[in-house]
């Protein structure tokens, strides 16, 4: 948690498979393609990342949760093209200070940032490039199992301020109070 504590969070079976049901359907990521798991399994993002593409018929790569920006960009170098590719804001943009926006881009085919707000500027170097991977914006508390909203981002509606949070996925409803 943000205190540096661990906490438990109770969620049900149910809204853990209606979570990875959404993903896989909505995403590619399965064909056989990869997903890089580099943060720990405690951590919900992982969840995304290890489980949706085992049950796509893709395959994960474990990498240890202590490796660093530098094991990251080695992997991501090394390894070819991820399928997917969870990861919070703040990981991005410590790779965008390690490698080409073409760099990144060209090994990814789903890019999920979740976990903090995501700002434009993080984004804004890759506005040009010619391969733009699916980015999807989610947002979630670990109480609903990762993420409970998405939004998909094009390099066109890049705003400033914050990316929005998007919709509800499948089976989800939200309300903004305030």
């Amino acid at each position: 948690g943000s205190t540096g504590r661990p906490k438990g969070v109770v969620i049900t079976h149910r809204g853990l498979v209606n979570y990875l049901a959404w993903f896989t359907s909505t995403y590619p990521v399965g064909d056989g393609l990869a997903a890089l798991v580099h943060s720990s399994i405690g951590f919900d993002l992982t969840v995304t990342g290890l489980f949706s593409p085992l049950l796509a018929g893709g395959c994960v790569r474990l990498m240890d949760e202590s490796a660093g920006f530098e094991e990251m960009v080695t992997a991501l170098r090394s390894y070819g093209y991820f399928g997917l590719l969870k990861m919070t804001p703040s990981h991005l943009e410590g790779i965008n200070h390690l490698l080409a926006p073409e760099e990144i881009l060209e090994g990814i085919g789903t890019l999920c940032p979740g976990g903090e707000t995501l700002a434009p500027p993080i984004l804004a170097g890759w506005k040009h490039c010619k391969k733009w991977p699916k980015i999807v914006n989610e947002y979630g508390p670990t109480e609903t199992v990762v993420g409970c909203c998405a939004y998909e981002v094009f390099p066109g509606n890049l705003l400033s301020g914050s990316i929005p949070i998007g919709r509800p996925i499948s089976n989800m409803q939200i309300y903004l109070l305030n």
